[in-house]
């Protein structure tokens, strides 16, 4: 099975979800919760609605494997560019190509949670255009890389 995810996702990816897997097996007993699945699917970047999940019949709580096999079944939810791309350019109001830092943090801050917030503080120090802005190009290819 791992062979089949490497052909799919790149090492790093394949490595990062199984960090995310165990970083939500709280109980650390090789399971995860089926609550938990619709954050973790979008965490590993995989674009899905709460319906589609629904429709996946899992069990209560999903091993290690069964996740990965997840993964697998759940491929063509990758993002493409076009759809990151177009989901940014929302926020470009003036089509100049860059986004106000301002607006984008507040619509994290409106999530709630403080480490969300650090992480995308760090995104955005890491994709800054002009000053108060992010390069809409840079923001879409890190969103991109795997």
């Amino acid at each position: 099975m791992n062979t089949q995810l490497k052909q799919i996702y790149s090492a790093e990816k394949v490595q990062r979800f199984e960090l995310l897997f165990l970083y939500h097996d709280k109980e650390m007993k090789g399971f995860i919760s089926s609550k938990d699945l619709p954050f973790i699917l979008r965490a590993a970047g995989l674009l899905i609605s709460d319906k589609e999940i629904k429709d996946l019949q899992v069990k209560d709580k999903i091993s290690k494997d069964d996740f990965l096999k997840l993964l697998i079944q759940l491929k063509d939810k990758r993002p493409v560019k076009q759809e990151i791309e177009a989901s940014v350019k929302v926020f470009d109001e003036n089509n100049t190509g860059f986004i106000d830092t301002k607006e984008l943090m507040g619509i994290v801050q409106q999530i709630g949670d403080e480490q969300v917030e650090k992480d995308f503080q760090l995104i955005l120090n890491s994709v800054k255009g002009k000053e108060n802005s992010v390069a809409i190009d840079a923001l879409v290819n890190l969103l991109m890389k795997e």
